[in-house]
């Protein structure tokens, strides 16, 4: 069966904030190493690769709903950048993102945009 599509797999670390995981792993970052008994970076990317190539075969816009975690790698592999790079994009709770394009190149549009009554 397909794992959730919308989110990251936390396995063991599950529940647990950053602070508590570094405690037993120093030097852990999500979008390097994943979760012990959840999603590796590779696994992620993969279903994430599938959704965009799905979505790039479709004539109009398109509306992705997505937790943090899981936004941040589709906006890495949006613009072909290798997931460990996934830190870079910002993401605050129920903002607006838009994927795009600039001259036929996969571009980000919009990236933690506010959404009116929402912060």
């Amino acid at each position: 069966m397909e794992p959730d599509l919308t989110e990251w797999n936390y396995g063991r670390f599950e529940g647990l904030t950053t602070e508590q995981i570094q405690k037993e792993m120093p030097d852990w970052e999500l979008f390097e190493q994943g979760c012990p008994e959840g999603d590796s970076p590779v696994s992620v990317g993969e279903r994430v690769d599938r959704i965009i190539q799905k979505i790039r075969t479709i004539d109009g816009d398109v509306a992705v709903f997505s937790h943090g975690h899981l936004s941040r790698v589709f906006a890495t592999r949006w613009v072909n950048l290798p997931i460990k790079h996934s830190h870079m994009f910002i993401l605050d709770t129920a903002t607006l993102n838009v994927l795009g394009a600039y001259h036929d190149a996969p571009a980000i549009v919009t990236w933690n945009a506010k959404i009116n009554g929402y912060s």
